[in-house]
C-alpha cells in the first residue's frame, strides 16, 4: 500500500458534500450537546420489518505494506442481537494482558422506544469469547462511554448519568461487580472522556481523570472541565476548568485526555469561535503534577478568538445527513521506545491543508510534550479531492512497540451513500502512514430511527498491543446497528538503529535489532542482506539470537575504502515477512567507510543585540556530523581582546548549548563563533559563521 506524506495544497469550499448547518435539535445551545444520547419522537420509524441478514463466508484480508505484512480477521459482533442498538463505541486493552479488553456503547433497545445508556463488554481471552450487557449492571443513563483498564486490572467506565451529570462505574474483577461515583451532579454535561494513567512507576499511576463540556449556565458554562480521583474512582477532586483562558467565542467540545511516561496529563478539544459553522481552533491542556496546575494554549488553527479559521466538518454528511464533527482523538507514546514521549492528535479537516475539498483524516504530534507541533500531515491515501469522506477517526499507539494506529470511516471503495472501515499504522512516529481497509463489507450510514436527529454514533474506537490491534466501530449491515470488531495481526516487527559511516577500514561492522512477533519466527528467515559498492546487495547471513528479541549478525570490512548497503528480513511460521527498511530490496541503508574529511555542520541563529541585564547570555546550535561530534566550544572576545572559550555540551538529540563566562558592560562589543570537532582521526572542524566572527 501507498504511504501518506504530507500535501501542501490552499482549498477553497465544498458543495453538496458536507452541509454547514448544524443537525437541528430545538435551541443552538441543545446543537452544542448533541453528543449525548437522546430521543426524538418527532417522526416514525425508518424499520424494514422484512430484512433479514444472512452472513457470509468468512473474509480473510491479507495486505502487504511493503515493510510488513497484515492479516485482518474476519470481523464480528461483540454481542450480536437482533433487538438492541449498539453505536458510539469506545475500547481499551490491558496495559499488561493483551487477552484482556474492554468496550462499552451506546445501546438502546430494537425497535426503539428505550434509552439503556452505556452497555459494557469484555473479554480475558483475546476476543474468543465475550461477556457483557446492552443495559449497563450499573444503572441506565444517557451514554457517552468511556472505557479505559488500569495497572492492576480495574475497568473504569465513564457515562453521562440519568440527572445529566457525570458518572463513573468501576470493576475490580473483570465485570463480575460494579461500583459507581458521582463525578458532577449538575443536570447539562456532555461529551466526557475518561482515563487512568496507565504507566507503571509513573508518580500517579491509576489516578483516573474524567474530562468533559459544561453546559449548565454557570461560571463553566461552555467550557472544557476536569476531575481526578486518587482513590480508584470513589471519589473525585476539585474540579478544573481548561478552556476559559482560551476565550473560545462559542464553546470548547469534544475533550480527550491522555497520560504521558512520566505521569503527565494531556487534554485535547475542539475550539468553537464561529458556531454553528464548526471547528476553529484545536486546544490543548497539559498538568506535569498529577492535574493539580495547567498549563492551555491553542495549538492548531485560529491561535487568538475568532480568527475565524474554520477547518472542521461539523454539520450533516452524506445524502442521509448523519451528523459529523472534527472532535479530535488524542494518543501518548509511553513504549520506552524511539517516539517514547510523542503525543499524537488526529481529526477530520476539509478545505484548509493538507486536507482536500472532502473530508480527510490529519495527524498533529509533539515531540516536546506539547510545547510545539509538527505537521498536520494527511493520514489517509487516496488521491486528493477525489470526492471520498474520511469521518469519525480514533487513535492509539501500541505502548509494545510504539506503533501508532488510527481506524476510521472511509468510503474511497464504495459509493457516496455508503462507506467502509480503514485503518493506518506509523512506524516512523507519524510521518508516513500505510492504509488499508479492516471493514469485510460495506454498509450505509444512517441516522437511527428515534434517536437524535442524524445520530448514528459520534466515535469508534481502537485498541492495540503486542503487534494487534483491534478496531472497533458500528454498522449497520444486519439492518440493526451493531458494535463490529476485527483482529489485526502485523508481521514480524524490526527495530534497528542504521550504521552510520565509518573510518574503521576493516570491520566488522556490527548490525544489531530487536525483532519481535506474535507468531513464532522462523529461526533461518531472520536475516541481515549486505552488499559492497554503490547499490550492491550481493550477500546474506543468518542473524544471531543473543537473548530475548535480540539478534546480531556482522559486516565484514576488506581493508579498503567502501560503500556498504544492508537490509534486515524476518517471517513468522504464518508466512509473513517484515524488512527494514521497508519496500526492501529496492530501499537499503547505506554506510561509507573511508578516511573523514567532512566537518561538522552548524547550524545557529546570531543572537544580535541584547540588553546588558541579559548577561550571561546562553547559545545554543545545532550540530551534526557523518561520523559523530566530538566537542563543541564556544570562542569569543570582548572589545577586540583576547579570545576566550567556554564548552557547549550536549542537551537533546542534536542540540548543543553553554553560556558566556566573564563580564560585560553596556556598549561592550562581543564577538564570538561556535567551533565543532568531530570525532574522526582528522579531528575535522566547522565553525559557524564559517569566517569571522558573529557579533
Amino acid at each position: 500500500m501507498k504511504k501518506a506524506f504530507l500535501f501542501l495544497l490552499a482549498m477553497t469550499f465544498i458543495f453538496g458534500i458536507l452541509s454547514t448547518s448544524i443537525n437541528a435539535q430545538g435551541t443552538v445551545d441543545l446543537d452544542k450537546k448533541w453528543s449525548r444520547i437522546s430521543s426524538d419522537n418527532s417522526g416514525a420509524l425508518n424499520i424494514r420489518s422484512d430484512y433479514n441478514y444472512i452472513p457470509g463466508p468468512p473474509v480473510f484480508q491479507k495486505f502487504d505494506l511493503g515493510e510488513t505484512d497484515v492479516l485482518v480477521m474476519p470481523n464480528y459482533r461483540i454481542l450480536p442481537a437482533t433487538n438492541t442498538t449498539q453505536s458510539e463505541l469506545s475500547i481499551d486493552i490491558h496495559p499488561l494482558n493483551g487477552n484482556i479488553l474492554f468496550a462499552s456503547a451506546n445501546a438502546t433497545n430494537w425497535p426503539f422506544s428505550t434509552i439503556w445508556g452505556t452497555g459494557v463488554y469484555w473479554t480475558t481471552n483475546a476476543g474468543t469469547n465475550w461477556t457483557g450487557f446492552n443495559n449497563p449492571p450499573f444503572g441506565t443513563n444517557y451514554g457517552d462511554p468511556s472505557s479505559a483498564i488500569g495497572t492492576n486490572g480495574y475497568f473504569y467506565e465513564g457515562y453521562i448519568s440519568g440527572s445529566g451529570g457525570m458518572g463513573v462505574a468501576t470493576s475490580t474483577n473483570n465485570g463480575a461487580n460494579w461500583t459507581t461515583s458521582t463525578v458532577s451532579a449538575m443536570s447539562s454535561d456532555d461529551k466526557n472522556h475518561l482515563m487512568v494513567d496507565k504507566k507503571v512507576g509513573s508518580p500517579y499511576e491509576n489516578r483516573v481523570y474524567n474530562t468533559w463540556t459544561d453546559f449548565n449556565g454557570g461560571a463553566n458554562n461552555n467550557q472544557v472541565v476536569l476531575k481526578s480521583s486518587t482513590d480508584f474512582g470513589a471519589t473525585w477532586g476539585t474540579l478544573i476548568n481548561l478552556s476559559s483562558s482560551l476565550t473560545p467565542g462559542s464553546h470548547g467540545q469534544g475533550c480527550n485526555v491522555q497520560t504521558g511516561p512520566n505521569g503527565e496529563v494531556y487534554v485535547v478539544f475542539a475550539v468553537y469561535d464561529n458556531f454553528p459553522s464548526g471547528e476553529d481552533a484545536i486546544g490543548f491542556a497539559k498538568s506535569t503534577d498529577g492535574g493539580a496546575t495547567w498549563t492551555k494554549a491553542r495549538i492548531y488553527g485560529a491561535m487568538t478568538p475568532n480568527g475565524n479559521y474554520n477547518f472542521g466538518i461539523r454539520g450533516n454528511l452524506k445524502p442521509t445527513s448523519i451528523r459529523v464533527s472534527s472532535f479530535p482523538s488524542m494518543s501518548v507514546d509511553r513504549s520506552g521506545g524511539a517516539n517514547n514521549g510523542n503525543i499524537y492528535i488526529v481529526w477530520p479537516q476539509i478545505n484548509v491543508a493538507p486536507a482536500g475539498t472532502d473530508p480527510d483524516i490529519v495527524c498533529l504530534k509533539s515531540t516536546d510534550n506539547g510545547v510545539t507541533w509538527v505537521g498536520p500531515v494527511r493520514v489517509n491515501d487516496d488521491p486528493l479531492s477525489n470526492g471520498k469522506e474520511q469521518y469519525y477517526p480514533w487513535c492509539t499507539v501500541d505502548q509494545t512497540s510504539g506503533q501508532l494506529n488510527v481506524v476510521w470511516y472511509d468510503n474511497r471503495n464504495t459509493t457516496s451513500d455508503s462507506t467502509g472501515v480503514f485503518m493506518a499504522r506509523s512506524v516512523d512516529g507519524g510521518l508516513t502512514f500505510e492504509n488499508f481497509q479492516v471493514s469485510d463489507a460495506n454498509f450505509r450510514p444512517k441516522p437511527i430511527s428515534g434517536l437524535a436527529s442524524g445520530y448514528q454514533g459520534d466515535y469508534i474506537g481502537i485498541a492495540a498491543h503486542n503487534n494487534k490491534a483491534y478496531p472497533f466501530w458500528a454498522d449497520d449491515r444486519t439492518g440493526n446497528y451493531q458494535a463490529w470488531i476485527t483482529e489485526v495481526t502485523f508481521g514480524p516487527s524490526i527495530d534497528h538503529t542504521p550504521l552510520i559511516n565509518t573510518e574503521n577500514l576493516t570491520g566488522p561492522y556490527v548490525v544489531n535489532a530487536v525483532i519481535s512477533s506474535v507468531n513464532p519466527l522462523i529461526a533461518g528467515s531472520i536475516k541481515l542482506y549486505w552488499g559492497r559498492g554503490v547499490g550492491a546487495l550481493t550477500d546474506s547471513v543468518v542473524m544471531t539470537n543473543t537473548g530475548g528479541n535480540n539478534y546480531t549478525a556482522n559486516i565484514p570490512g576488506n581493508g579498503l575504502n567502501a560503500v556498504y548497503n544492508y537490509y534486515l528480513a524476518a517471517e513468522d511460521n504464518q508466512g509473513f515477512r517484515s524488512t527494514l527498511p521497508g519496500g526492501a530490496p529496492a530501499n537499503y541503508f547505506t554506510f561509507s567507510a573511508a578516511t573523514d574529511v567532512i566537518a561538522p555542520t552548524i547550524t545557529h541563529t546570531a543572537i544580535g543585540n541584547t540588553a546588558q541585564l541579559r548577561w550571561p547570555i546562553d547559545v545554543s546550535a545545532d550540530v551534526t556530523d557523518n561520523i559523530g561530534v566530538g566537542s563543541v566550544q564556544c570562542e569569543f572576545r570582548i572589545n577586540g581582546g583576547i579570545i576566550n572559550t567556554f564548552p557547549m555540551p550536549l542537551v537533546s538529540g542534536s542540540t548543543y548549548e553553554g553560556t558566556f563566562t566573564g563580564t560585560a558592560a553596556i556598549g561592550d562589543l562581543v564577538e564570538y563563533r561556535i567551533k565543532a570537532t568531530d570525532n574522526s582521526s582528522q579531528s575535522n572542524v566547522g565553525y559557524s559563521p564559517a569566517s569571522g566572527y558573529n557579533a
